[in-house]
């Protein structure tokens, strides 16, 4: 919320930007936006997470970095999914 308020606040201090509609709605589409956005990535990193358990033994041997595993696969669903992260 607190994010929302301040994007908010720096639009109207610049004073390049004339609303159309009430700061209220504004803040409230911003807040809806960056809160999408981490649910979506949250909902990536527990399937990076479910993937990973497929690596598990290879982990807990050491003969991964589980940091890097990731990573990898962090990357590769980004793309897969189109996501901007």
């Amino acid at each position: 919320e607190k994010v929302s308020r301040l994007v908010v606040n720096a639009l109207k201090e610049k004073g390049k930007t004339t609303f159309k509609v009430p700061e209220d709605k504004i803040y409230h589409k911003i807040l809806e936006v960056i809160t999408g956005d981490l649910q979506a990535e949250t909902k990536l990193d527990n399937d990076v997470r479910k993937i990973m358990d497929q690596y598990k033994a290879q982990i807990a041997s050491g003969q991964v970095d589980a940091q890097k595993v990731f990573q990898m696969i962090k990357k590769q669903l980004i793309k897969e999914r189109n996501l901007v992260i």
